[in-house]
């Protein structure tokens, strides 16, 4: 079945906030890292964030299994 080009377009934006976040916890800290800080770096509002992941700890989920099930 093909894959919408909406679908396509979220899954391209949840990777970017995937990159961006995990660049931010690495660098200061899950806990010190704010949605604000993520969608901003990002240049996209913190209510877009929220519509791909809903909250900070479901991003840290994504980045984990997406490195966990990385394949070299």
């Amino acid at each position: 079945m093909a894959v919408s080009k909406r679908a396509q377009q979220m899954q391209v934006k949840r990777n970017e906030i995937l990159w961006a976040a995990g660049q931010l916890f690495l660098s200061q800290g899950y806990n010190a890292t704010r949605l604000q800080q993520i969608s901003a770096s990002l240049g996209i509002s913190t209510a877009a964030l929220l519509r791909a992941y809903p909250d900070k700890e479901a991003i840290l989920r994504a980045f984990v299994s997406h490195f966990v099930n990385f394949q070299y």
